[in-house]
C-alpha cells in the first residue's frame, strides 16, 4: 500500500489517515458505502464498540471515520508513545469488523432521526435539489438520502463492500507529524502484510439525468427565508483552465470581500452570507452559489446573482481587484501550509485525485501571472448563465 510520510512536526504526535476508494462511485446500492464506514468502529474481531472507544480515549488518541462520495476515510491522531496500542486497536477495526445487526439498526435508526431534522431545513433541502437537478436521483453523486432506502440496507450489503474496497490495493495512507525512527517497522507490522492486499476495482461509469427544468421553485408555507442554489456542471481540478477559473471564482463568490458579499450583503443587505463555489469529485465537478436570504427578496437576490454573473464576463477585472485577490489567495495558500496536519490535508486532496505535489507550484505561479483578460475569458467560457440551475426552496 502506498505510504506518503510528512515528517515536519516538533510534537510528540502523529495524525495518520487510510483512505480508500470506498464512497457512493463505488457502491451497488444506495448508503452502502456510508454505513460500512460507520460501522468498522461498532465492533471488530477483537473488541466491543464500547472497548473500541474506552481504549482509544484512554490512550489519548482522536479517532475519526468519514465517508464521502468517492472515499471512505478513516483517521487517527496520537502521541507517539502509543501508536503501537493505537494501531493493533485500528488494525482490527479496518481489517476485521464484525458488522453487528444490532449496531446496523442503531445507526439506521439514528440516521433516520437525524434526517427528519435536515428535511425541515430549506438549506438542506436545496442542497438535495441541486444534487438531483445536475445528476438525476438514481446517480451516485445525484441520489438524495430516504428513509425507505435505509431499511434496504443490511449487514451482507457492507460485508462485500468492504472485502470489495477497504484493502491495500485500493487506498493510501498519509501520515504527518512527528515521525519516529521505528514509526514504518511499526506500520509495516500491522497494514504491510499480504493478508489484505485485495485486488483494484474498476467502476463503470454512471450515467447523469440531468434534469430538463431549470427553475426549481419550492415554495414553503409560513417559511420565513429561502435557500438559493445557483449551479453546473463545471471541469475539475484535472483541467489545464481550472486554476485560472479558480481565481475567478474567489473574485465572484470565494472570500468574505468578493463582489457577491459586497453586493448581496453590504449593498442590499439580503443576507447574512453568499458564496461560490466548484465542488470537485473525482468523476464531475460543479460550480454553485449558495445563500440563504429573506423570502420577500428571494427574486431580486437571484437576479443579482446572475448580474453579478455578466459582469465578469462583459467587464474586464481592475488591476486592484485582482491583486488584492492575489495577495489573498497567495496569503491563503501559505496558511493552508503552516503545519502538519494542514499540508498532509494539502496533499491528501492531490492524491485522491491523482495530482502531482507539483501542482501547488502550479497555483501559486498561477495566481501571480493570471491578467484580467484571462479572467473575462474564462467566465465567457464557463459562465453560461442559460445552463445553470436556479433552485429556489422556502
Amino acid at each position: 500500500m502506498t505510504v506518503y510520510l510528512i515528517n515536519a512536526g516538533v510534537h510528540e504526535i502523529c495524525k495518520v489517515e487510510w483512505v480508500f476508494n470506498a464512497g457512493r462511485w463505488q457502491e451497488w446500492q444506495k448508503h452502502v458505502s456510508r454505513f460500512t464506514n460507520r460501522i468498522l468502529k461498532e465492533g471488530s474481531s477483537k473488541y466491543s464498540s464500547f472497548e473500541i472507544s474506552e481504549k482509544l480515549d484512554f490512550l489519548g488518541a482522536n479517532s475519526r471515520n468519514f465517508s464521502s462520495v468517492d472515499h471512505g476515510n478513516i483517521t487517527v491522531i496520537s502521541l507517539n508513545k502509543y501508536l503501537p496500542q493505537v494501531f493493533e486497536i485500528v488494525e482490527d477495526i479496518i481489517k476485521r469488523p464484525i458488522f453487528s445487526e444490532k449496531e446496523l439498526q442503531l445507526l439506521i435508526t439514528n440516521s433516520k432521526e437525524k434526517l427528519k431534522v435536515e428535511k425541515e431545513k430549506n438549506e438542506y433541502l436545496a442542497d438535495e435539489q441541486m444534487s438531483e437537478a445536475l445528476y438525476g436521483n438514481t446517480h451516485a453523486y445525484g441520489y438524495t438520502s430516504e428513509e425507505k432506502n435505509y431499511d434496504l440496507v443490511h449487514v451482507d450489503l457492507l460485508k462485500i463492500h468492504h472485502q470489495s474496497f477497504y484493502n491495500a490495493a485500493n487506498g493510501f495512507i498519509i501520515v504527518s507529524g512527528k515521525i519516529e525512527k521505528n514509526f514504518l517497522t511499526l506500520l509495516e507490522k500491522h497494514f504491510g502484510g499480504n493478508d489484505w492486499k485485495g485486488t483494484t476495482k474498476n467502476i463503470q461509469a454512471q450515467a447523469t439525468n440531468p434534469s430538463v427544468e431549470k427553475i426549481l421553485i419550492d415554495k414553503k408555507k409560513d417559511a420565513l427565508q429561502s435557500a438559493i442554489r445557483i449551479c453546473v456542471p463545471m471541469i475539475g481540478k484535472r483541467h489545464a483552465d481550472f486554476k485560472k477559473l479558480s481565481v475567478l471564482n474567489t473574485i465572484l463568490g470565494g472570500y468574505f470581500g468578493s463582489r457577491l458579499m459586497s453586493n448581496i450583503r453590504e449593498d442590499k443587505g439580503y443576507t447574512y452570507g453568499i458564496y461560490s463555489g466548484i465542488t470537485n469529485m473525482m468523476n464531475d465537478s460543479f460550480f454553485h452559489v449558495s445563500t440563504e436570504v429573506g423570502v420577500a427578496v428571494a427574486e431580486s437576490a437571484v437576479h443579482e446573482i446572475i448580474y453579478e454573473i455578466n459582469r465578469l464576463k462583459n467587464e474586464p477585472i481592475n488591476a486592484e481587484e485582482i491583486d488584492l485577490v492575489k495577495n489573498y489567495l497567495t496569503g491563503k495558500m501559505l496558511g493552508n501550509l503552516d503545519t502538519p496536519f494542514s499540508i498532509a490535508l494539502a496533499y491528501k486532496n492531490l492524491f485522491s485525485y491523482g495530482l502531482e505535489t507539483d501542482y501547488l507550484n502550479e497555483i501559486l505561479q498561477t495566481i501571480h501571472t493570471v491578467t484580467a483578460q484571462d479572467l473575462q475569458e474564462m467566465a465567457n467560457k464557463y459562465f453560461n448563465v442559460d445552463e445553470m440551475y436556479q433552485i429556489v426552496v422556502g
